[in-house]
C-alpha cells in the first residue's frame, strides 16, 4: 500500500458510559480499546500518527505510545466536534503529501483487514475522498448519508440533530472512518463552519 498517516480522534469522554473512566482507556478482553486501535494502525504499517486527545490525555497517550512509540499528540482542548478534532490534528499534517486515514479511537474491533480493503479502494478508485458507511438495525443518533439518486453519489452526511423529517428513514449512517488526500483535506478543513444545531465546525 502507498504511504499513508493515520489521524486518531482520540478526546472523548464517557458520557453515554457514565463512567469517570475514558472510554478509550475501559477494556476489552483486557486491552485498553485506544490501545487496540494503536495496534491496528501499527499492523497497517502506519508509523505516523497523531492523536487528538483531551480527557485524560496523558494516559490515552502511553496506551497508544505501547503500539505506535512515534505517534504524537495533540490537545485539542475543550472538544467541539470532529471538525474541531480534525482541525486541531492536521496542524501537525499540514506538509504530509500522501492520504490521511482517519479513525475514531474507540473502534476496537475494526479489523486491519478491513481497512486495508478500503485503502485499496481509494487508491484503485483513485478518489480525492473515501468514506466509510454502515446500516445498523437502529440508526437513530447516527449521522446519515444522503445520495444523489439515481447516480448514489454522495451528496452530504447530515447529524440526526439536524434531519428534516423527511429524512429520517434513510438507514445508511456514517462510519466515522475516512481516507483522504492530506494536501486537500488541509486546505479545506480551514473552512468549515459551524453552521449546525450543535454550533460545531
Amino acid at each position: 500500500m502507498e504511504p499513508c498517516a493515520a489521524l486518531v480522534l482520540a478526546a472523548g469522554k464517557s458520557t453515554r458510559m457514565k463512567s469517570a473512566t475514558s472510554k478509550l482507556l475501559h477494556e476489552v478482553a483486557g486491552v485498553p480499546i485506544i490501545r487496540r486501535v494503536a495496534r491496528t494502525v501499527a499492523r497497517l504499517g502506519i508509523s505516523r500518527a497523531v492523536v487528538v486527545a483531551s480527557h485524560q490525555k496523558e494516559a490515552v497517550m502511553e496506551a497508544f505510545h505501547r503500539e505506535v512509540s512515534a505517534a504524537v499528540m495533540v490537545d485539542q482542548g475543550e472538544p467541539m466536534g470532529t471538525g474541531h478534532a480534525v482541525q486541531c490534528g492536521m496542524a501537525v499534517l499540514k506538509d504530509f503529501e500522501g492520504d490521511v486515514l482517519i479513525l475514531a479511537g474507540d473502534v476496537p474491533l475494526l479489523g486491519e483487514q478491513t481497512l486495508e480493503r478500503f485503502i485499496a479502494l481509494h487508491h484503485r478508485e483513485e478518489a480525492l475522498l473515501s468514506l466509510m458507511t454502515m446500516e445498523p438495525a437502529n440508526p437513530v443518533g447516527y449521522g446519515r448519508i444522503i445520495r444523489d439518486e439515481p447516480s448514489g453519489r454522495v451528496l452530504r452526511i447530515i447529524e440526526q440533530r439536524d434531519l428534516p423529517g423527511h429524512l429520517l428513514e434513510v438507514s445508511e449512517c456514517n462510519g466515522g472512518i475516512y481516507l483522504i488526500r492530506g494536501p486537500w483535506l488541509a486546505e479545506r478543513i480551514l473552512t468549515l463552519t459551524s453552521d449546525n444545531s450543535q454550533g460545531e465546525p
